[in-house]
């Protein structure tokens, strides 16, 4: 299958095809377009001024001294809803004038981000297209933000690597199209290309990646659907090495509901990976499969999941059981599970999500416990414990906690890494239009070069526009 990903650029040109591919089947499906209401569209402009104080603004470890930032973050953004479609583009740009002991400059055109999603719904099909880019200053990523963000489960040096001065750039577009919903035959593709790029952090850490999907769901029954699902990605990695990844694989599967309660799926297929690295290819042919059972309780769903995958080491499997309750002011839910890697080594894995609604407030609390496969050939085992609290003190007012710990390790225990954050802010309403904010943050890190943290305060203020067009 490494026929499929041949050329350097080819991903650029299947997207390009799978865009086209898209909205001739949007417009097949869009036959009502002219009957929708036309709906409403609004302009939304906001300004954010901030002054912050921070004791170690790059997190190093021997701090330089105190920085003093102040930044002005201009945004806007236009929305379109009728009923059946939707359109949001937005964007914005944040202006520093900073005095940071490390840097001989003063001012910067700091953070920038822009945003497209385009939707689409027929009676029988929907459409999406959508584009991102979005640059950010590395002291400024959040370890919220780097937990959040998967998208390079293939390499992505986020967690371990991003520290001290420099930007991270983040490129992405694509495209998705289903035909033929609540139909005996049914459609859906979808394709992406990301791509991030470094300035002055994390040596040769640039890459990009590019994923493509198919499924064909077949209704044998009103309670049994086949499908055939492809999935291909390719990953480059501007390292040493020049990395390059493929991964290809093609599952047939079932889903059946056997009864009111019980619904069950499975599916299974060959997989393909080949890995390019210093000149030398490598390739590993094995099985991907799923297994999963859901029983519904009155109290909440009883699960069961069990997995397999194909990697560049060979299989890894998985398998985890758990439980959820619905709570009358929240829910709770856990899973327990083991996970095999290819060389026989076995891991516990876990997960426990918390949340309990109060007459004036939210608390949300999660612990995960994973293994995951990084692209130098090393697994690693990372926990993660977040806790965020949202407190109403009256109408125009309220406090906001969060606090998120992360540690990666490598399963053989050679490496570790520990992050944590931890926020507290007080908003207020001034005016009906004018906002403001308080707040203090505390980042920590600890690995292998030393400890090092960071106390910051920061005051703002910010007002919204919202216009009708």
């Amino acid at each position: 299958m490494a026929f499929l990903f041949a050329a350097r650029r080819a991903p650029r040109r299947r997207l390009v095809a799978g865009l086209c591919l898209a909205t001739g089947a949007g417009l097949w499906g869009g036959g009502t377009a002219a009957q929708d209401d036309p709906g409403g569209m609004r302009l939304i402009l906001d300004i954010d001024n901030r002054l912050e104080v921070d004791g170690n603004s790059e997190l190093l470890v021997d701090s330089p001294g105190t920085s003093v930032i102040g930044s002005t973050r201009l945004g806007f953004g236009l929305i379109s809803e009728t009923r059946r479609q939707s359109l949001s583009f937005g964007g914005a740009v944040t202006a520093r004038a900073f005095d940071i002991p490390t840097r001989d400059d003063s001012t910067d055109l700091g953070d920038r981000e822009l945003a497209f999603d385009y939707q689409r719904d027929a009676s029988r099909a929907s459409l999406n297209v959508r584009a991102r880019y979005d640059r950010t200053d590395i002291e400024r990523i959040a370890l919220d933000d780097l937990l959040d963000d998967d998208e390079f489960d293939l390499g992505d040096p986020d967690l371990d690597d991003l520290r001290g001065r420099g930007s991270r750039e983040i490129i992405g577009f694509g495209a998705g199209v289903e035909i033929g919903i609540d139909m005996p035959v049914r459609l859906s593709l979808d394709a992406d290309y990301t791509e991030r790029n470094f300035d002055e952090t994390v040596d040769r850490a640039d890459s990009w990646r590019f994923d493509f999907g198919a499924e064909l769901g077949l209704r044998l029954s009103s309670v049994t659907e086949g499908t055939v699902a492809l999935d291909a990605t390719r990953f480059e990695r501007d390292d040493a090495a020049e990395t390059q990844r493929d991964r290809v694989a093609l599952l047939f599967g079932v889903t059946h509901e056997f009864s009111e309660t019980l619904s069950g799926n499975a599916a299974i297929g060959p997989a393909w990976v080949r890995t390019r690295e210093d000149g030398e290819t490598e390739r590993e042919i094995g099985v991907n499969a799923d297994l999963g059972l859901d029983y519904e309780r009155p109290t909440g769903t009883i699960s069961f999941d069990a997995t397999a995958r194909t990697d560049e080491d060979g299989i890894r499997t998985a398998a985890s059981i758990g439980r959820g309750f619905e709570l009358p002011r929240g829910a709770v839910g856990g899973a327990i599970g083991l996970t095999r890697a290819a060389d026989g080594d076995i891991d516990a894995t876990a997960a426990l999500n918390f949340r309990r609604d109060m007459p004036r407030g939210t608390l949300n609390a999660s612990l995960t416990r994973d293994v995951t496969p990084r692209f130098d050939d090393s697994n690693v085992l990372r926990t993660v414990a977040r806790v965020d609290y949202d407190y109403d003190i009256n109408n125009i007012s309220g406090i906001g906690l969060s606090a998120a710990f992360a540690r990666n390790e490598e399963t053989d225990g050679t490496d570790r890494l520990d992050r944590i954050d931890f926020g507290a802010t007080y908003s207020r309403e001034i005016t009906q239009d004018w906002a403001m904010e308080l707040g203090y943050r505390y980042r920590a890190r600890n690995d292998d070069d030393g400890d090092r943290d960071s106390h910051s305060v920061f005051v703002g203020i910010n007002r919204a526009f919202n216009f009708g067009i």
